[in-house]
């Protein structure tokens, strides 16, 4: 029976209209989903502008699919073919990159050398450990630390210590003293330089203390390059992997268009077929050396104290790269012998050996910073806004019981997270009061904002406060934006004088004074050299560089922009006054801020709502820096205005507001419990967080979820590939039946059909 006269043949036509169908409703299903996302604050934002972008992709190729399968144009749908090739791997790839986020997956090298580092330091200051022969003997911290990034913080460290001033007990650092503590000791103990134990404070010379934040950031410069200089030995593996899948990609197209042909290998594609999967087979080859060499190399640099930083996943890279040459030679073999069912098996699993190549280089990519710088860092500064939106679709989720939140808050009890049946999770450490303190002074300051509510409450003045002050004063201070001698050098002055835009941030109204009434930036931050200013891609560097290093300041930071966003999104505290005279938070053709907020900061708070990226600290906008910059100009003001740092009110002391809780304060107990038991209530009733887990305690939550959720979540993703595959399949096939008829409608023995 000719091509043209198999059962599939005949209701390819319907079977491809029934398959584009489904592809054009997810499509609508993506552009739904991406559309409500939109409008959501931080990543989650971004998220939803790629779902539409995907959304949006899908339509097209689906709206140009069903045109081709009406018009039976064969060549149109094998560029849809290749168009879903493409999509069905980056769908892949960002489908594995998201399950390696939200189950916690982190960088082994860098949580192996982190957890320990107190043990390997030592072996990296013990002279000689650099291996490069010099004499006096010197160590890998001394003159090992290259990146540019933190070269100068050890240089600079050294340097320090070779200075006389520490040479008078008892600070008693140097060199040439053969009884005095070597820098390379202290640097394996930069604590120890507070302690007053033989290296105490020495007033003559300004004490050893002075010394240790420079101790510090050379301790820590020296981890990041010893993680660097072992990433380094992953990046060939990684990148002969991804190449290989790219080429793996390109084969199965090739091999298909053989196996599309009527004639069946003909000479010239037998030919591109022969070629195709010969360097297939030497580049499997290539990459099988390179994963030895990284296994090897990344071995023998693992420190002996954390043997677990080689990844496990290079094993899975080199054991993929085995298959894939074992496939394309079959394919060779295959061609060679005209043998079709021979070359169809081999393709198939060319198939499945191209996704078990990506998933290795994507993990082994993500550990060596070739797709991902660190992916631990991404996920830790935006998982508050990740955690936000999960929230507002189960907002009890991460959340204590009534009685372990009243525990914890009133006695500092001993209380663990808990999974759905209730259960401690294994392994989970136990919440920090001190770790869900902000968010129960954020639920106690919303109180306090309510009239009623300090009327009946007079105790609530004491938390009165705002979500930026609260969430916002850690990283404002850890960023050095108030003594840009701090690192990171951050300086306000040329941050917000980077783009020409005159800044001010002003007391409330201009009537007010303010801060010298009318002083814009330069004047208020006169301490600070200001130069021709800081081009947004310049300070958001500056902070990226430093909350990547600093660990306190990045998980800071994605709670202060959430909080940045919120508050411009209540219209009652960030006001745009339309045309009608009614009020909006967001920036409206024809709005613009009330006349009183004129000529202060507070004409700036709309600027922190703009979608789909809305405000970020470490990210330039793709979507233009000068609403960036306004709503740097309005946290600032905000933060010397209003939280401490300047013209500030009175009453918002964290302090203060613990001793309404803690029976560890000036309240008895049972006055603490009460306090507790009403906000308890409250929050209930209005949705607040007085008892969220912190952070720690809701990832655990989390990933317990996601552990025990591993065959649904299996079922769920070989459903989704099964679609695309199928989708693939059924369309291969159309390419095959139309192009045949368009070629007369050839039968098997390659006889014309009379």
């Amino acid at each position: 029976m000719g091509v043209l006269g198999g059962s599939l043949d005949n209701i390819i036509h319907l079977v491809l209209f029934g398959c584009f169908g489904v592809y054009l409703f997810m499509g609508v299903v993506l552009c739904g989903m991406g559309g409500y996302y939109m409008y959501d604050v931080g990543a989650v934002g971004a998220t939803g502008f790629w779902l539409v972008a995907i959304g949006v992709c899908m339509l097209a190729i689906g709206g140009v699919a069903f045109w081709a399968n009406f018009k039976k144009n064969w060549f149109v749908l094998l560029v849809v073919e290749i168009c879903n090739v493409v999509l069905f791997l980056t769908l892949y790839i960002v489908t594995v990159l998201v399950i390696m986020m939200a189950s916690g997956t982190s960088d082994p090298v860098r949580r192996a050398t982190t957890e320990n580092w107190e043990r390997i330091l030592p072996t990296l200051t013990a002279r000689g450990s650099d291996a490069e022969g010099n004499d006096p003997p010197t160590s890998f911290c001394q003159t090992q630390v290259t990146e540019p990034a933190f070269a100068s913080h050890c240089v600079d460290w050294y340097d320090t210590m070779d200075a006389a001033a520490y040479a008078t007990p008892p600070c008693d650092i140097m060199y040439d003293n053969p009884e005095a503590v070597t820098p390379n000791q202290v640097t394996n103990n930069c604590s120890a330089l507070l302690d007053g134990n033989g290296w105490g404070p020495n007033a003559a010379t300004g004490g050893c203390a002075a010394l240790h934040l420079a101790c510090v950031a050379c301790s820590d410069a020296c981890k990041e390059q010893s993680i660097l200089d072992i990433k380094d030995h992953l990046v060939p593996a990684v990148v002969v992997a991804l190449f290989t899948c790219a080429f793996l990609t390109g084969t199965v197209v090739v091999n298909n268009l053989l196996l599309n042909d009527p004639t069946m290998f003909p000479a010239t594609k037998k030919l591109v077929g022969l070629v195709a999967n010969g360097c297939l087979s030497g580049i499997a080859a290539l990459s099988v050396l390179f994963n030895l060499y990284s296994w090897y190399t990344t071995s023998e640099d693992c420190p002996a104290e954390a043997p677990d930083c080689v990844p496990s996943w290079i094993v899975m890279a080199l054991l993929g790269s085995l298959a894939t040459l074992g496939v394309g030679l079959v394919s060779l073999f295959g061609i060679k012998k005209e043998n079709a069912n021979l070359l169809r098996l081999s393709t198939l699993a060319m198939i499945l050996t191209t996704i078990i190549l990506i998933m290795s280089a994507l993990v082994l990519g993500v550990s060596s910073g070739t797709v991902m710088d660190d992916v631990q860092y991404y996920y830790d500064a935006q998982y508050p806004k990740l955690r936000a939106a999960f929230e507002r679709a189960q907002p009890d989720y991460c959340k204590m019981s009534d009685d372990d939140c009243k525990e914890l808050t009133v006695n500092n009890g001993v209380v663990y997270p808990k999974d759905a049946d209730g259960e401690a999770i294994e392994g989970a450490a136990a919440i920090s009061r001190a770790a869900v303190w902000k968010d129960q002074h954020s639920a106690a300051s919303h109180l306090a904002s309510l009239d009623a509510e300090v009327a009946a409450h007079p105790w609530l003045t004491n938390c009165q406060s705002t979500g930026i002050c609260i969430y916002c004063n850690e990283f404002y201070e850890n960023t050095g934006f108030l003594n840009n001698t701090v690192s990171p050098t951050a300086n306000y002055a040329e941050m917000l004088n980077g783009d020409g835009v005159d800044h001010v941030f002003l007391s409330k109204t201009v009537a007010d004074g303010g801060i010298d009434g009318i002083t814009n930036a330069k004047t208020i931050l006169a301490a600070h050299t200001v130069g021709a200013g800081q081009t947004p891609d310049v300070w958001t560097a500056t902070l990226n560089n430093y909350t990547w290093n600093d660990d306190a300041s990045r998980f800071a930071m994605g709670d202060c922009e959430d909080q940045i966003v919120k508050y411009a999104q209540n219209t009652e505290k960030c006001m745009m006054m339309l045309v009608d005279g009614t009020v909006n938070s967001a920036p409206v053709m024809g709005s613009e801020p009330p006349i009183e907020q004129q000529g202060s900061y507070l004409k700036d708070c709309h600027s922190c709502n703009v979608p789909p990226e809305f405000f970020l600290f470490s990210t330039v906008s793709p979507f233009g820096t000068e609403a960036q910059t306004h709503c740097l100009n309005f946290f600032v003001g905000h933060m010397m205005n209003e939280c401490g740092f300047g013209n500030s009110p009175t009453g918002m002391s964290p302090v203060d507001c613990q001793d309404e809780f803690y029976a560890s304060g000036p309240l008895t107990a049972a006055d603490a419990m009460t306090h507790a038991s009403y906000l308890v209530l409250k929050s209930n009733e209005l949705k607040l967080n007085f008892c969220s887990y912190d952070d720690v305690s809701c990832k655990a939550k989390i990933r317990d979820w996601i552990e025990g959720a591993e065959e649904i979540m299996g079922i769920v993703g070989a459903i989704f590939l099964g679609f695309f595959m199928v989708i693939m399949y059924f369309t291969e096939h159309a390419v095959k039946v139309y192009y045949a008829a368009a070629n007369g409608g050839l039968l098997d023995d390659g006889e014309a059909e009379e």
